[in-house]
């Protein structure tokens, strides 16, 4: 959000409540309720929902309430709330801009920007102070929802086919990253590339246990996630998922050649099983991460399979 348009924003939603009356959009709390239990105020909603909209959620997970949910998400549901308990007072006029405003901000947030553009929509089509800045936001998630919509034909694509779609997907992304750069949008739009960049990798792992041909550009793909992006939250997500690439890799040349056949090649074996064993161990070293249990099991039992190949291969000559 423009500056501007969060003032606009701001002052609205201000004006708009103060002539509604605050007290009637409140619920009303048992006196036994616990003092933090998230408000049901319509002001505070939107302020909370206004404070977090410029946070980067592409290198951070979002924001918890007080209830530890989902900010955006927990904003949708209490506005959705308010809508449905407070017909009367908000079918005035006074704060339904304000209200269809925000529930868009919280839904893009959640990547449902169909339905965002739906209530952008409904925004500027009144005589409001939000109408701009609903104009510009139903544009962006107009432009975020044809990007990422769903192939309609997937399994019937080859490989290339779906490799040309992520690519001409990605372009889509990249320049719309351009056109809302210093908005709060290039966070959403650098999430959505991340999300098809993991998919795209996804299924080009899902594809190489089928034509092993592609192995190689499951490895590209893989290896190009974690280096497009290490600064993303799910760095070690990413990485995760290349060390178990490598780590099916290793077993599958094992279960191709035998270790204890003529045709094993220790030197091939140990280059997928190291590339894997220092991706677990850099995963498992990151302190506070919920991934750094999983990457330590999943490196011990690597190594006990690692110690049983080793000691059926035959010796070096």
């Amino acid at each position: 959000m423009t500056r501007a348009g969060a003032r606009r924003f701001g002052a609205r939603a201000c004006a708009a409540l103060v002539a509604l009356g605050l007290a009637g959009c409140r619920s009303w709390v048992p006196p036994s309720a616990p003092t933090d239990q998230p408000t049901q105020d319509l002001l505070e909603v939107v302020a909370v929902l206004r404070l977090h909209v410029d946070d980067d959620t592409y290198r951070f997970p979002p924001a918890r309430d007080v209830s530890g949910r989902n900010v955006y998400r927990a904003s949708f549901e209490r506005l959705e709330s308010l809508e449905t308990a407070h017909p009367e007072k908000l079918s005035s006029g006074y704060a339904t801009d304000v209200l269809w405003f925000s529930k868009a901000r919280a839904l893009e947030r959640l990547g449902e920007y169909e339905l965002a553009t739906l209530h952008y929509e409904r925004v500027f089509q009144l005589d409001t102070e939000l109408t701009e800045p609903a104009r510009r936001g139903y544009a962006v998630c107009r432009r975020l929802a044809l990007a990422t919509a769903p192939d309609p034909k997937p399994v019937e694509r080859t490989p290339q086919e779906v490799a040309d779609r992520w690519t001409e997907r990605r372009r889509q992304l990249e320049e719309l990253k351009s056109d809302v750069a210093g908005e709060h949008w290039r966070y959403v739009v650098e999430e959505e590339i991340e999300r098809g960049d993991a998919a795209e990798s996804a299924y080009f792992t899902a594809q190489a246990a089928i034509d092993p041909r592609l192995e190689p550009t499951a490895l590209q793909r893989a290896t190009q996630l974690v280096e497009v992006h290490r600064e993303s939250k799910n760095k070690n997500r990413h990485m995760l998922a290349l060390a178990d690439l490598y780590a099916e890799l290793s077993r599958r040349y094992a279960r191709r050649y035998p270790p204890a056949s003529l045709g094993f090649d220790p030197a091939t074996f140990d280059e997928y099983a190291e590339d894997a064993t220092k991706l677990y161990e850099v995963v498992a070293q990151q302190d506070g991460t919920v991934e750094k249990l999983e990457a330590a099991h999943k490196l011990e039992a690597y190594l006990s399979y690692m110690l049983q190949v080793h000691e059926e291969k035959l010796p070096p000559q």
